[in-house]
């Protein structure tokens, strides 16, 4: 038997944009067709999502990672609705966190600086906000950034062990070893990443 309620404008604008459900789970939920639900975002002028768009929809194929990427070791979330969201719908997570702990949106001459200056870092109490002006001065000299040299430091650490690793195990081995440069290799992605 066919379900005879009417599919509302608002109904389905929530279900498809707000709840970004797609049109299958959409059509079980109110009980009409695939056909009949796509024939209704089509009389309604609700934009219809790209395949790539699709894709990405949470549990919706293998592109979508939770809504978070990294970039240049920046955190992107995806939140469609914001107003300062690029074209995919994706803003800094650092712009986010600190609009939710001043309660309000940045403006246009505000950003959040790492104090850490560990990109990837968005905890609240790693972020403090700083004029484009006073950020700039803030990323060169740094002086509220106490952990930065211990970063660098620490980096270097790092590039000297996998040095000295790689030269014993030609030492010892007489050659590279495949599984120890695997490793080496896994650690440099980690740190690219």
């Amino acid at each position: 038997m066919l379900a005879t309620r009417r599919i509302s404008h608002d109904k389905l604008y929530d279900l498809y944009i707000n709840q970004h459900l797609t049109i299958d789970e959409i059509a079980g939920i109110l009980g009409h067709s695939r056909g009949l639900v796509w024939k209704k975002l089509r009389v309604y002028n609700i934009p219809l999502r790209s395949r790539s768009e699709s894709m990405m929809l949470k549990g919706h194929g293998t592109a979508w990672k939770g809504g978070k990427y990294k970039s240049n070791g920046y955190v992107y979330v995806y939140v469609p609705d914001h107003p300062d969201c690029d074209g995919r719908g994706y803003i800094l997570e650092h712009r986010l966190v600190m609009e939710q702990k001043l309660g309000r949106r940045l403006l246009l001459s505000e950003q959040s600086h790492h104090l850490n200056g560990i990109k990837d870092d968005n905890r609240p109490d790693n972020l403090t906000l700083a004029t484009v002006d006073g950020h700039t001065m803030l990323t060169k000299w740094c002086n509220d950034c106490r952990l930065r040299k211990d970063i660098v430091e620490l980096q270097e650490q790092v590039k000297l062990l996998k040095w000295q690793v790689k030269n014993l195990n030609k030492l010892l081995y007489g050659t590279d070893s495949p599984a120890i440069n695997d490793i080496l290799t896994r650690v440099v992605k980690y740190e690219q990443a």
